[in-house]
């Protein structure tokens, strides 16, 4: 399933986190986030209704952005903590039968045109999260799985420039992938950060 419906199993005790990747590739901007979305939306990611590139194209910004979200806003935290006790507790038997919802995650995709020739290709969370909080847990495995098949496609056509990187914060503030500049361009763009 994909979008506000999509599972998971119910426990992964080393599933990926999804964290800011980084990618140089040979390409236009506006492939390479059409390239990164398609990926995206194959692993359960949906196109979300904001037009976040529109708002950059206002703001003279070098970025194109568009936003890709999976999950369900109602699927706390705590529910994801109590399927996971139960697993533990049953060896990770249960996990075999259960699946839970993902909790709700937006990524921004986002690309440049570098000085080199090159594109710089973004893609990171829209916010960073609690201490407690599993959200960016339980989307990992379909984020990390978009990202190695982006990075192979582009690497099978001689076009990956370096290997793809991955960092807890995107520290670049002019990128629309780093969260306070995330969060003014969701505002902007009509969307309600909580």
């Amino acid at each position: 399933m994909s979008g506000a419906g999509a599972t998971q199993p119910g426990f992964e005790l080393f599933a990926p986190r999804v964290r800011p990747a980084r990618l140089e590739v040979r390409d236009s901007p506006d492939r390479a986030v059409d390239n990164a979305v398609r990926e995206l939306v194959v692993q359960g990611f949906v196109v979300a209704p904001q037009d976040v590139g529109a708002v950059l194209a206002r703001q003279g910004s070098p970025w194109v952005a568009r936003l890709v979200e999976i999950g369900d806003t109602g699927a706390a935290w705590r529910r994801g903590c109590l399927i996971d006790a139960v697993d533990v507790v049953t060896l990770g038997i249960a996990g075999t039968f259960l699946r839970r919802r993902i909790e709700h995650v937006v990524l921004v995709v986002t690309a440049r045109a570098t000085l080199s020739g090159t594109c710089e290709l973004v893609v990171g969370p829209t916010r960073v999260p609690m201490a407690a909080d599993d959200s960016l847990g339980s989307a990992g495995p379909r984020y990390a799985t978009a990202l190695e098949r982006l990075a192979a496609g582009y690497d099978g056509a001689g076009a990956l420039v370096g290997k793809p990187t991955s960092t807890p914060h995107v520290r670049d503030a002019d990128c629309p992938a780093c969260i306070p500049t995330a969060t003014r361009l969701l505002r902007q763009a009509g969307v309600t950060v909580g």
